[in-house]
């Protein structure tokens, strides 16, 4: 997710974990009691993960080194409802409301600060 912005949540379907670099998204912040490390992150690197939030009830890693905020997409799935609309995005019903992550190149993306919705096209 290059700099795409800190309010920015991308929901993808080849990654293995969830982590976020803005805490601000997460509640309920804490020290994992077992860490994880992360392989592949930026171009081969790894990265050791040592805490999480939650979002919507769905664990998250969190790292202010992580290049952005991703949801993997089974986690997501395992929990909520996930409605896809063909070149437009995926809905998903968070907290009773709709999120909708608008196709971007070859991401789904959410705009926190400016959710666009499957209306508004």
């Amino acid at each position: 997710m290059e700099r795409e912005g800190r309010n920015h949540i991308a929901i993808d379907n080849c990654t293995d974990a969830s982590i976020f670099t803005n805490k601000y998204l997460l509640k309920n912040i804490r020290e994992v009691e077992e860490a994880c490390v992360l392989i592949g992150h930026k171009r081969g690197s790894e990265m050791e993960l040592t805490t999480e939030g939650d979002y919507y009830g769905m664990k998250v890693f969190y790292s202010s080194m992580a290049s952005g905020n991703v949801l993997c997409q089974r986690d997501v799935a395992e929990r909520y409802k996930l409605y896809e609309v063909p070149d437009w995005g995926i809905r998903v019903l968070l907290g009773g409301r709709p999120h909708d992550f608008v196709l971007v190149g070859k991401r789904y993306v959410l705009n926190t600060r400016k959710p666009r919705r499957i209306s508004d096209d």
